[in-house]
């Protein structure tokens, strides 16, 4: 157990609790897609080629910035810390199985969609931050504790659930109505979106019904 985890221990502060109670589960069954006539971000993904454009060209020129680490010199000089741990993890290999590129790119992507990007944060014994595991957005629920401090419960890759406290996770989230979840530009936009996704589907059936109307109508006595 690490130092300050001792220390809290000490002092009473909130701890993780040792399962998900239901509430993670019971999250999950109840969440629906979010988009006005039930457009999920993938569906809008799939069926607008422009979103998908913007999306991937988004993420793929910001992913490919690199992120810097600066120490600070006396009150208003600083330098880059390319010597410091986190450079590292930030810019080249920030787990086992992503590269630093692969990583941004992915949480780019996961806020852009959903308005909200995760990755847990892994600490060696001495407290030192040594990955980042990012998690699929719809597969995070986030509980706010009576403290007002957030809990999450995270289900990885493999299916693994974890129970993680506010520190232990990183959380990129965009324009938030409650603080807890943020929004993301479709969610904004949904109206215009679950438009173009309504036209975008009309314009289909109709190409695939060989651009032949479903019915007519007829008058009796109409005019010559």
């Amino acid at each position: 157990m690490r130092f300050l985890e001792r220390l809290a221990n000490v002092f009473g502060y909130e701890k993780r609790a040792g399962g998900t109670g239901g509430y993670f589960e019971s999250y999950m069954s109840a969440r629906g897609s979010y988009l006005a006539g039930g457009t999920s971000p993938d569906g809008v993904i799939s069926a607008l080629g422009v979103a998908t454009a913007c999306i991937a060209r988004r993420a793929q020129g910001l992913a490919s910035v690199s992120l810097c680490v600066h120490r600070t010199l006396g009150t208003s000089n600083v330098e880059q810390a390319e010597n410091h741990p986190l450079y590292d993890l930030l810019n080249t290999r920030p787990n086992d199985y992503q590269s630093a590129y692969e990583l941004r790119e992915f949480l780019i992507r996961s806020h852009d969609l959903h308005g909200n990007a995760y990755a847990r944060i892994e600490h060696d014994d001495r407290g030192q931050v040594v990955a980042l595991h990012p998690f699929e957005p719809a597969g995070v629920a986030i509980e706010r504790l009576a403290d007002g401090r957030l809990r999450y419960q995270a289900a990885d890759f493999s299916g693994k659930v974890w129970t993680l406290l506010q520190e232990e996770m990183l959380h990129i989230r965009g324009p938030s109505r409650d603080g807890v979840y943020g929004l993301s530009p479709l969610q904004i936009a949904r109206g215009a979106v679950d438009l173009a996704v309504a036209a975008d589907d009309f314009a289909k059936s109709y190409f695939d019904n060989g651009s032949n109307p479903d019915g007519y109508i007829t008058f009796p006595n109409a005019a010559a």
